[in-house]
C-alpha cells in the first residue's frame, strides 16, 4: 500500500473481457495455526448502490477442519445474518462480541472432520471496508483507523493474513456499472437491466486483498509478453480519465517485466494485472492482481515510483503475505525498496543511489512519526509509517552492501521461491539471508529490525606524515539510547582525498567510542564519511590538525521553521570562515562567508528544495563536514 504519495482500446458499454483463462494447479496449502483452513470464499453480492447496502449477500465458504469440530467461528463485524446452512440444512448460529471483534459462531448438528461448504446469507450496510458511491469499492485497510480488518465488515471470513484461500466474487449491479475484482473474469452478462460479473481468483489470497470496484468504467487494454506468456493488463478508469491514465500506466508491461527478471515471473501470470481508478483520497492499494488507485492521474508519469511500488507488491505482500501484521515491513519495506530499483532502471527516473538518499532523508525527518519517539521495524505500534516503509527499504539497502550484490539478488529469488503463494515471518527472511549468504547476520538484523532509531556519528581525524600518511580517526556514536536505540555495529566507508588522489577504506565501528589508525599513500586534504550513502545515519566529521576538540566544541547546522538554517559555533572565541552547502552527489549548491560570529542565521537560495544535504565549515586550520536535513 502507498499513502500519499501502448495500444489503447476502449470497450463499448456491452463489451466485456472474454472468458475463463487457463488455470494453474493449486499450490500447497499454508499450514495455518487455527482449527480449520479456509480453502475458498465464493461470494455472491446483490448491491443496492443508491441505498449503500448489500441487499443480499451469499457467502459459500469451503474449509477443512484440522481436527474434529462441533463449532467454529468467522469474523463478521456488523451485518445481519439471515441464515446459515450446511448441505441445505439450517445450522444454529450466534453473533457475539461487538465492533471489529464480533464473531459469527456456528454450531454443527454433528461433529465434522472433513471438507465442508457452509452457506451464509446476510444483508446490511457495512460501516467500513465496502464504500458506496459513483465508484463503489473495497478498501480492507480503511481510513481513518487504517486497521487491516475491513474484510470482515462486508463478508464473513477468517480475517487473518496467514489463512490464504481461493476466492470468487459474483456481483449483481445496475445496468451500466462495470465491475473488476481479483483474478480472471469468468463470465459477464450485460444483456439486461441487471449486469452480472463473475471474477475468480485461483491463486491463494489473504482476506485483506480480496476486493472489487464497480463504476461506469471504461477499460484500457494492454498486454504483458514475457518468456512465452501473454497476459492481459486491464485498467479500469472513468471515461473522463482514460487518456491521462493510459499515459500514466503505459509502462506497466516494462515494470512487470523488470521485476519478473529480478524476482521470478509475475506471480499471477495466468490471470491478469491491472489498475482501477477511485476518487482521490491520497492512497493506492495493492489488491491481488488489481491495484486500486485513489491518486490523481496527471498524464505525465509523476507517480511512476508509486505505480512500481504497487506492482512490486504482487510479489511482496500478495504472492508472499505476512504471517502476522507485526511482519508488515516484509510488504512495505520491500515495495519501497523496489521503487529505488525501478527508478534506477527507468529512463525517466533517477539513480539508485540518489533515490536511496531520498528515502533516507524521508525516514530521518519522520523518524518519530506518529508516536513521538522512534519505534522498531518489527512489531511496530503503528503499521503505516516511515519506519516500516522507508527504514525497511534502507535495511535492504544496507543488507545488500554487507552481503554483496549477487548474493543479495540470489536471496530475493530464494525468498520468492521458498515462500511462493504462502506466508512468511521476519525470522523466515532473516534465517534465509544467513543461509544464502553463509554469514552470521544476527547482529545486523537485531539492531536494525528489533531496535528503533539510527546511528549519529561524530568523527574526529588528524594526520601525521606525508607519504605515506597516518590517519588517526576517532568515532563516537552520540545518538540517544532512549527507547532502546542501540549502539550500532556497521562497516563504514571513508574516502580520503587530495586533489585527484583518492583512497577508500572501510572501518567496522561497534562501540560508543573507538579509535582507528589507517595508513594512506598520500597526505589527504579531506576525509569523507559514507561517500556512497550506504548507511542510514547522520554524522559530523571534524579535521582538527593536532588540536583535537571535545564533542561540546563541535559546530553544527540545524534547520529552523521556515527554511532558515542556523550555523552554531560553540567555541571559546569568534571565528571567520566559510560555510558550503552540497547535495549528496558532492555538487556545491551554496556558499556563505562569515566573520567573527558564533552563530550565523541564513536562508539558502529559494531553489534549494527540502532534502538531505552535506555541509562543510572551513575555519582555516580546522574544517568540519556533516550531513543534515533541510526542511523548508
Amino acid at each position: 500500500m502507498n499513502l500519499l504519495v501502448m495500444a489503447v482500446f476502449l470497450l463499448t458499454p456491452r463489451d466485456c473481457y472474454p472468458g475463463k483463462l487457463a488455470r494453474t494447479p493449486p499450490p500447497p496449502e499454508f499450514d495455518t495455526t487455527h482449527e480449520y483452513d479456509v480453502i475458498k470464499y465464493s461470494l455472491e453480492l446483490y448491491l443496492d448502490i443508491n441505498g449503500a447496502q448489500i441487499e443480499r449477500g451469499i457467502a459459500k465458504i469451503t474449509l477443512l477442519p484440522s481436527g474434529v469440530l462441533d463449532s467454529l467461528y468467522f469474523h463478521f463485524a456488523d451485518l445481519s445474518v439471515d441464515s446459515v446452512l450446511l448441505g441445505g440444512v439450517p445450522l444454529q448460529y450466534a453473533l457475539r462480541d461487538t465492533g471489529d471483534q464480533r464473531k459469527l459462531w456456528i454450531r454443527f448438528s454433528s461433529p465434522i472432520n472433513d471438507t465442508i461448504e457452509t452457506r451464509i446469507v446476510y444483508h446490511g450496510s457495512p460501516s467500513t471496508g465496502l464504500f458506496f458511491g459513483s465508484i463503489t469499492y473495497v478498501m480492507n485497510i480503511p481510513p481513518p483507523s487504517w486497521k487491516p480488518t475491513g474484510a470482515r465488515h462486508w463478508f464473513p471470513c477468517y480475517d487473518e493474513p496467514y489463512d490464504k484461500a481461493f476466492s470468487e466474487i459474483t456481483l449483481h449491479l445496475p445496468q451500466g456499472i462495470r465491475a473488476v475484482a481479483n483474478g480472471a473474469l469468468v463470465s459477464c452478462d450485460t444483456s439486461g437491466q441487471e449486469w452480472v460479473f463473475d471474477w475468480e481468483e485461483n491463486y491463494p489470497i489473504a482476506t485483506y486483498l480480496v476486493s472489487f470496484a464497480a463504476a461506469d468504467y471504461t477499460v484500457i487494454h494492454d498486454t504483458l509478453y514475457y518468456q512465452g506468456h501473454v497476459m492481459p493488463i486491464l485498467n479500469y478508469v472513468p471515461h473522463s480519465d482514460s487518456a491521462l491514465a493510459a499515459e500514466d500506466w503505459s509502462n506497466l508491461p516494462e515494470i512487470l517485466s523488470f521485476f519478473s527478471d529480478l524476482f521470478g515471473t509475475y506471480p499471477f501470470i495466468e490471470e491478469k494485472y491491472g489498475m482501477a481508478k477511485l476518487p482521490y483520497m491520497g492512497w493506492a492499494m495493492e489488491n491481488q492482481t488489481n491495484t486500486f488507485w485513489a491518486i490523481t492521474t496527471p498524464g505525465n508519469h509523476h507517480f511512476e515510483a508509486t505505480v512500481a511500488h504497487e506492482a512490486s507488491h504482487q510479489w511482496w505482500g500478495d504472492m508472499i503475505s505476512p504471517a502476522h501484521w507485526k511482519d508488515i515491513w516484509l510488504n512495505e519495506g520491500f515495495a519501497t525498496y523496489c521503487e529505488a530499483l525501478y527508478m534506477d532502471h527507468w529512463s525517466g527516473g533517477v539513480s539508485y543511489e540518489n533515490y536511496m538518499v531520498e528515502l533516507m532523508y524521508y525516514y530521518l525527518s519522520h523518524e518519530n512519526d506518529p508516536m513521538g519517539y522512534p519505534i522498531p521495524i518489527y512489531d511496530p505500534p503503528d503499521l503505516w509509517n516511515a519506519t516500516t516503509y522507508e527504514k525497511g527499504a534502507c535495511v535492504l539497502h544496507m543488507l545488500r552492501m554487507i552481503i554483496g550484490d549477487s548474493t543479495f539478488f540470489e536471496l530475493l529469488r530464494a525468498y520468492a521461491d521458498s515462500f511462493r503463494y504462502g506466508n512468511a515471518e521476519t525470522s523466515d527472511f532473516t534465517s534465509l539471508a544467513e543461509s544464502v549468504s553463509g554469514m552470521d547476520l544476527n547482529w545486523f538484523f537485531d539492531e536494525w529490525l528489533y531496535h528503533p532509531g539510527h546511528p549519529f556519528y561524530r568523527v574526529h581525524w588528524f594526520k601525521e606524515g606525508v607519504a605515506p600518511c597516518t590517519l588517526s580517526i576517532q568515532i563516537e556514536q552520540v545518538q540517544s539510547h532512549n527507547y532502546g536505540v542501540p549502539t550500532y555495529k556497521m562497516p563504514i566507508e571513508f574516502l580520503a582525498k587530495s586533489g585527484n588522489q583518492e583512497f577508500q577504506f572501510t572501518l567496522w565501528d561497534s562501540l560508543d567510542y573507538q579509535e582507528f589508525t589507517v595508513e594512506v599513500p598520500f597526505s589527504p586534504d579531506s576525509l569523507k564519511m559514507d561517500p556512497h550513502h550506504k548507511v542510514l545515519c547522520q554524522y559530523i566529521v571534524t579535521s582538527v590538525g593536532e588540536d583535537q576538540l571535545s564533542s561540546a566544541e563541535l559546530p553544527r547546522v540545524k534547520c529552523n521553521a521556515g527554511g532558515e538554517l542556523v550555523l552554531e559555533l560553540p567555541l571559546s572565541c569568534r571565528h571567520n570562515g566559510i560555510l558550503k552547502l552540497f547535495n549528496t552527489s558532492g555538487a556545491l549548491l551554496w556558499r556563505h562567508d562569515f566573520r567573527g560570529a558564533k552563530r550565523i542565521r541564513f536562508r539558502p537560495h529559494e531553489e534549494i528544495p527540502s532534502g538531505l544535504y552535506l555541509y562543510e565549515v572551513d575555519l582555516g586550520r580546522k574544517a568540519f563536514t556533516g550531513k543534515f536535513i533541510y526542511l523548508k
